[in-house]
């Protein structure tokens, strides 16, 4: 077997790439002078914090122009707005940074690489725009899985790992499906947790806690997953380079060891 051949790279982004903490650094520059009141009393830590944001921002831009894929950072947009309105920054504050990297870009990127690229923020922005500054809960609901995802929840919340595990496990044996507790406790939960802690109402570390809390409770089923018939079957479940959020892929597998 050859050698795997590289994912193509545009020409965009390998501009992008290699000038990335440059014009991060530029566009935070220019964000300030546009609006400084509410970032210059942050002082030094807060300017870093700001330029590892626009380098964030580029970053997902960067693989927008590679998917070729306007969504990607339509939909990256919308998630920062959410969690800008959750840190309480000014409502204008994703808007002028936006603003700013669409001027670096221009000013920067030659001119047959900046109409893609331009092409894609506009898009971006426009969606930003539309996009609501909250989010409704994923644990609504009156059903009877939903009232068990709320209560682990809570329990998780509470740093109560042995509760949360107790719900679960009660919950098994007394007949409720494998797969409706991945998909209607686990799956939920965890984007429940990830909502509270995109509007600043949960810690990193509590949102660490309950995805670790999560994921061994669900080692704890695997003897009724792999207690299933084997198929002449086999699959690899990875995430893509530097993506560190496996669990739903973990999930993903777990479904199918559960299919044989």
């Amino acid at each position: 077997m050859g050698a795997m051949e590289p994912y193509p790279i545009s020409a965009e982004t390998s501009v992008l790439r290699q000038r990335r903490r440059e014009l991060a650094e530029r566009i935070v520059k220019l964000h300030y002078q546009r609006q400084s009141a509410p970032w210059t009393k942050l002082g030094q830590a807060g300017r870093e914090k700001s330029v590892r944001d626009a380098d964030y921002h580029l970053a997902y831009l960067e693989e927008a122009i590679d998917a070729d894929d306007p969504a990607l950072f339509s939909e990256y947009l919308a998630w920062v707005k959410v969690l800008f309105a959750g840190l309480h920054f000014p409502e204008s504050a994703l808007r002028v940074t936006m603003d700013a990297t669409r001027q670096v870009l221009d000013e920067n990127l030659p001119e047959i690489q900046r109409t893609n690229a331009l092409r894609i923020l506009d898009i971006g922005v426009e969606a930003m725009e539309r996009a609501p500054a909250s989010l409704p809960s994923f644990v609504q609901g009156n059903n009877p899985l939903d009232a068990l995802a709320r209560r682990y929840l809570d329990a998780l919340l509470s740093s109560d790992r042995r509760g949360a595990s107790a719900l679960i496990m009660d919950a098994v044996e007394k007949g409720t499906s494998i797969r409706d507790i991945y998909r209607g406790v686990f799956e939920r939960t965890q984007r429940e947790v990830g909502r509270l802690w995109q509007m600043n109402q949960i810690s990193v570390a509590q949102e660490h806690f309950c995805t670790a809390a999560t994921q061994m409770i669900m080692s704890q089923l695997y003897p009724y997953i792999f207690s299933g018939t084997r198929k002449d079957r086999g699959i690899i479940v990875a995430c893509v380079g530097g993506e560190l959020h496996e669990m739903g892929a973990r999930m993903v597998a777990d479904m199918f060891e559960l299919d044989g």
